[in-house]
């Protein structure tokens, strides 16, 4: 099975995108589509995680966390850099209005991560900015040729000595539990860890978000779901799926919310 114009990797972010819009997906990752624009929520998003993902590793290294001081420099340096180096308009938002703004709204976002994160949970740093990739198989056990690839924020082991894995996310709105139900990306997550052994088939896996809510006052939600066994067997049954239907060229428009912040309005309506 083959993906034209692609590569060999697929991602959980990208079959969710594919559930959501297949036509979305098509022009990402099959046409290779130029986008009209970038959100500056998606460009914030990646220095705040780049901010998180350098105090997680500072930590794990020397057992101290960086200062707020110090992670807020890395998230101003990553987020101006990428503005400058994009090739593409930026799409900027009424709260996120110019590049003062959105380095003002980061900062205040790590602020509240940095007063935060002194009330965390307790667990051993397992891992940090872990890249995972495992072959997806068919319902024969062969081989598709095709990698699930993803990274894996941060690994922690609780005290009871289970594993819990965290995903870091910046979102405008409040997390619901339908969100965390439907969510993929964290049984793609599950499905990695116990790809590459790090739990058992049979073992239960706690997952969760740390969201930085983007809002005059940011607050940091922390959310948290199992992924359990036959979680994991659902999700390979849907990338399957996906798969079937991305080498069929299946590709059509799917209307809704998510078509505000399309970087592909265009080519779309030309479609």
């Amino acid at each position: 099975m083959t993906r034209e114009n692609s590569d060999k990797n697929l991602s959980g972010e990208e079959i969710q995108t594919y559930l959501a819009c297949s036509l979305r997906y098509y022009f990402a990752h099959v046409a290779r589509h130029p986008p009209d624009f970038i959100p500056i929520t998606h460009l914030l998003d990646g220095a705040i995680r780049a901010s998180i993902d350098h105090h997680y590793r500072t930590l794990a290294d020397s057992r101290k966390s960086p200062s707020l001081e110090d992670i807020q420099a890395v998230f101003a340096t990553t987020l101006t850099s990428e503005l400058a180096e994009t090739a593409v308009p930026v799409h900027f938002t009424r709260t996120l209005s110019s590049l003062e703004r959105s380095l003002s709204m980061g900062r205040a976002m790590l602020e509240e991560f940095d007063r935060a994160r002194h009330e965390e949970r307790d667990v051993e740093i397992e891992g940090v900015g872990m890249r995972l990739s495992a072959p997806i198989l068919d319902s024969r056990g062969a081989e598709t040729g095709l990698d699930l690839v993803g990274v894996v924020d941060l690994l922690g082991r609780q005290e009871d000595g289970r594993l819990l894995a965290i995903g870091q996310r910046t979102s405008p709105t409040s997390y619901s539990l339908e969100n965390l139900d439907d969510d993929l990306q964290m049984s793609a997550t599950a499905f990695l860890l116990e790809a590459n052994g790090y739990i058992t088939p049979e073992e239960d896996l706690l997952c969760g978000y740390d969201v930085l809510r983007i809002s005059r006052k940011p607050i940091l939600e922390l959310h948290f779901a199992w992924r359990l066994s036959q979680d994991r067997v659902r999700f390979l049954r849907i990338a399957r799926a996906a798969l079937q239907s991305i080498d069929r060229k299946t590709f059509i428009p799917h209307h809704g919310r998510h078509c505000l912040d399309c970087p592909h309005l265009t080519a779309c309506d030309r479609w």
